[in-house]
């Protein structure tokens, strides 16, 4: 099964709608650590959403979804961007219920949604956990932030993990709140076994056969984590030339590690001499140029 979003429009109800379908993408995800299946199971739905989220966006950026609680998993954490790049974690107990909920492992909490697009200003919006799933805090958190009637459904098994959102658009309509009504009765009635196995067309054809339903181009889905060496540089030089070098003097390496590809970016003696020399020519450089 292909890891992708397929989006689709219903004009005649004016509502929009997005299918996610994650497989080689999720499995990447788990392959960087060792959850318990419920575990895994919300972190490959929080995956989905914010897939979903992600294509949502219109400048280039991510949007980050982070679920923290007072339950045996105190985080969950989702990126995604608009080029279709995902990555996650979790973080907690992994002494948990063989059939824990997402109420059951995050307990009671908070959901913080922050967009970060390139040359806009960031935004971050705020929502308690809410409902038994992670999908009654998504729809609130879309009545709450743009006051816009979503359907959200999510589904994962140890291999895949799917979403599948509807949401109606700014109408004029007389009609709205009963077109609206007459998507979701419908929506509501798909299962997680079936958002799981059947394809993009076998699920808009069980849900809207009768419909007029316009489908657009897939968009690929791809697990990429972001770190880089580059990004820890500016950590070192901030620690000053004397705190780092007495770092590498007890620990042999100033090491930093991905939490989420298991990446370690390691630097030695020579490598942090070399950082702190290229930062002190690039002051002489513009001192000489001023």
């Amino acid at each position: 099964m292909p890891d992708q979003n397929t989006r689709f429009l219903l004009p005649e109800y004016h509502v929009r709608g997005q299918i996610i379908k994650l497989d080689k993408a999720f499995q990447s995800v788990l392959a960087n650590a060792e959850y318990a299946a419920p575990v895994a199971g919300v972190l490959g739905q929080a995956l989905a959403a914010v897939s979903a989220l992600g294509s949502i966006i219109k400048l280039r950026g991510s949007i980050i979804m982070q679920a923290q609680g007072d339950g045996p998993i105190h985080a969950l954490v989702a990126q995604a961007n608009n080029a279709g790049e995902i990555r996650g974690l979790a973080h907690g107990s992994e002494q948990v219920e063989a059939q824990s909920s997402f109420k059951d492992l995050l307990g009671k909490g908070r959901m913080v949604m922050t967009i970060d697009g390139e040359g806009a200003q960031r935004y971050q919006g705020i929502i308690e956990l809410q409902g038994e799933g992670l999908s009654d805090t998504l729809e609130a958190y879309f009545q709450q932030s743009e006051q816009l009637q979503t359907h959200v459904h999510l589904a994962s098994s140890g291999e895949q993990a799917a979403c599948f959102l509807c949401q109606q658009l700014p109408s004029e309509d007389d009609y709205a709140l009963d077109h609206w009504q007459h998507v979701k009765a419908l929506s509501n009635t798909l299962s997680d076994d079936e958002l799981l196995d059947f394809n993009e067309q076998e699920i808009l054809h069980r849900l809207f056969h009768e419909d007029e339903v316009q489908v657009f181009e897939p968009e690929a889905l791809v697990f990429n984590c972001r770190c880089s060496r580059e990004k820890v540089i500016p950590a070192i030089i901030q620690m000053g030339l004397d705190e780092a070098m007495t770092l590498v003097d007890e620990q042999g390496e100033i090491r930093a590690d991905c939490e989420f590809c298991n990446q370690a970016h390691r630097f030695d003696k020579v490598d942090v001499a070399g950082l702190f020399e290229q930062v002190n020519l690039s002051e002489t450089n513009s001192s000489k140029a001023h």
